[in-house]
Parts: C-alpha cells; sequence; structure tokens
C-alpha cells in the first residue's frame, strides 16, 4: 500500500503553483536578477544544501561565477520540496531556482511563465536496504537488479515526498519490474532525507530509494547495503532522464539573454570543475554546503556520482531529454503534455544541437 494515490501527489504541486500565480498576478513581481556591485550581477538563487545537487552547489561554494560577472546568492531552500522552491520563483522571492524535473515541467503545463535553462544530468538518486531486511529477502549487492527490485515486494520503503521527481522516478522504477507501488509495498513518504538512515538502522524502513547521502550514511556505517543507482547508471529506464533543472522566468531570459549565458557558464564551470578538477571540487563541497555532511558519507557518493558528471558537460536539455521525460511521466500527471513541445519547456539558448 502507499501512503497516498499516485495522481493525487501531482495535485500537490497544482495547489502550491496556482496560489503562487494568483499572487503574482495580484502583486507583481520584483525578480529581475539587476543587482548591481562592483561590476557584478548578484543573482538570488535556491538551491537545496544537498550532494545530490552538488554540481550547482560547487558553482557557489568556487566562486565560479567571478570570471563571468556573476555573483550567486544562495537563498535557503524552504520546506515544502521542489513545489515551494517553483512557489518562491514564480511569486518574484528568487531570481531562479534549482528543483526537480518533473516539478519545472508540471508547473510550466500548469501556466507558470518560467522556463528550464540548464539540465543537470541524472536524477542522483539511490536505492538502498538495511542489512536485516537484505537477510530476509536474501539479495545482496551482487545480485541480478531485477531480483533486488522484486525483493521490495511486502517491505516498508522511503521514498521522496509525492509530487516530487524522486517520487515519481520511484513509481517507474517499481513498475519497470512489475510491481505495483499502490499494493505491492508500503512506500513511506520522507520530507527529511536526514531521517533515512535512521529508519534504516531502527527498522523503520526496509529500504529507501532517495537522494545521494541519505542512505549512504547507514551503509558507511555498516548497516545497509546500496541496492542500485541511478548516476551509476544501475536503473537504464532512466538513460537520457535529467533530474535536476536549472528554471528561470520568460521575462528575465527574453529581456537580459546576455545574463543567461553568463550564468550557464557559470554553472558549466562549476560541472567542468568537478569532472577536471575533482579533489579541489570535493574540497570546497566539503568546506561549504556539504560541511554538515560525514567525510566517508560524502566520499561513498562523490565517486559514486563520478560518471554522471560527464553526461551533459555543457548543461543541455535536448529534444531527446524531453521526448525520455515525455515517456516517463505522462502517465503519472494531470498535466496535458500533449501541449508542450521543447520550446514551451526549455529555453533555446539550453537547448544544445
Amino acid at each position: 500500500m502507499t501512503v497516498r494515490p499516485l495522481r493525487r501527489a501531482q495535485g500537490l504541486i497544482s495547489a502550491v503553483v496556482a496560489a503562487a500565480l494568483l499572487a503574482t498576478a495580484a502583486c507583481g513581481s520584483n525578480s529581475g536578477g539587476d543587482s548591481q556591485s562592483s561590476g557584478n550581477t548578484t543573482v538570488k538563487i535556491i538551491i537545496a544544501p544537498a550532494i545530490n545537487v552538488a554540481v550547482p552547489n560547487l558553482a557557489v561554494d568556487a566562486n565560479t561565477g567571478a570570471a563571468h560577472g556573476i555573483t550567486l546568492e544562495r537563498v535557503a531552500a524552504p520546506s515544502g520540496g521542489s513545489a515551494a522552491q517553483m512557489a518562491a520563483l514564480i511569486s518574484g522571492s528568487v531570481d531562479m531556482a534549482v528543483m526537480g524535473n518533473n516539478t519545472a515541467v508540471d508547473a510550466i503545463a500548469q501556466g507558470a511563465d518560467v522556463r528550464i535553462i540548464a539540465g543537470f544530468g541524472p536524477l542522483l538518486n539511490t536505492l538502498t536496504m538495511s542489512k536485516s531486511a537484505a537477510a530476509r529477502t536474501g539479495v545482496a549487492e551482487n545480485s541480478p537488479m531485477t531480483e533486488k527490485l522484486q525483493a521490495l515486494r511486502g517491505l516498508t520503503v522511503a521514498a521522496p515526498t509525492p509530487g516530487s521527481a524522486g517520487y515519481f522516478s520511484f513509481m517507474v522504477l517499481l513498475r519497470s519490474v512489475g510491481l505495483d507501488p499502490e499494493t505491492d509495498l508500503t512506500i513511506a513518504p520522507i520530507s527529511d532525507n536526514n531521517a533515512v538512515a535512521a529508519g534504516l538502522k531502527q527498522g523503520t524502513y526496509d529500504a529507501a530509494f532517495a537522494s545521494m547521502g541519505a542512505g549512504e550514511v547507514a551503509v558507511a556505517d555498516g548497516d545497509a547495503i546500496t541496492l542500485g543507482s541511478i548516476p551509476a547508471g544501475d536503473f537504464p529506464v532512466f538513460d537520457d532522464y535529467v533530474g535536476a533543472v536549472l528554471v528561470a522566468p520568460v521575462r528575465l531570459i527574453e529581456s537580459n539573454p546576455d545574463l543567461i549565458r553568463r550564468v550557464r557558464a557559470t554553472f558549466i564551470d562549476a560541472q567542468n570543475m568537478a569532472v577536471n578538477r575533482s579533489a579541489e571540487a570535493a574540497a570546497a563541497l566539503k568546506a561549504n554546503s556539504l560541511s554538515a555532511l560525514p567525510s566517508a558519507v560524502f566520499d561513498i557518493c562523490w565517486a559514486g556520482m563520478a560518471s554522471a558528471l560527464t553526461v551533459s558537460p555543457e548543461l543541455t536539455y535536448t529534444q531527446q531529454n524531453w521526448e525520455k521525460y515525455v515517456s516517463l511521466f505522462s502517465e503519472y500527471t494531470e498535466a496535458d503534455y500533449s501541449s508542450l513541445d521543447l520550446d514551451g519547456v526549455v529555453a533555446k539558448v539550453a537547448q544544445g544541437a
């Protein structure tokens, strides 16, 4: 059983976005990314302090915007996940936001006048299982993937908040091996990734499908094993799916294309730093946005996402990415994706060849 029916989860996004759209219509928006200081443009941006958005955080931590006249002002992510981040963006509280692809697309389908301006490669989620549950089910890290996924039947599995990219991705993953998310297991929504490791250790959860850095705490402590990882390529169903995106208002994209170009260059430099100067990038993250993450856990995650960092060096979101997204998630949303195309979702500057 699940805590919430699948399609009701998408309604959470609808309600938050609708409220933000009404507020914007009534009050207007002051977002513009045009605060000037010593020749730099300050851009207020929401980025969660999490390793699954390591590259966006690295852009701030390593100040890669300096070479492009950009100062990124990181704003704390509001509670409520990507939907709340989208609401903050629509209301004009921030200039840009990093969020799950699914939230961005569904908000656009509901009328939000925003576009994706960068794609950060695959969703950085992993599937972990407590060692006690692994012993009960008889699976091991080297078991066939289908066997490992089938072992979730009858278990309690922690998963991202309904309506999020991670939540819908887990639905896709389960159904790829014939599991019914509503009847074959109990899904326990998690709003705080810090609770995942304790849940695995205490037996509250048998397994967890969560952002990197959550279940890995229990793995590092010897209480859990990793069954699979999206960034490691263990789940081919997600090939070509862009997990996290950078989103900006259309008015800003159209009125200041040079700013968008410079912001994209800022994040591309961070991506290149993560790939080509990995130790330096890791040190910057450990000292700043990810300082609260235990070093051993960080190291497990950093090594596990290495191949994912090379997927999209120019942070593009292509027609192939869009078609993959629609094929994966159209059945889970109340939005009409047939009315959308790549141009209506992704700014031209981010579409690539």
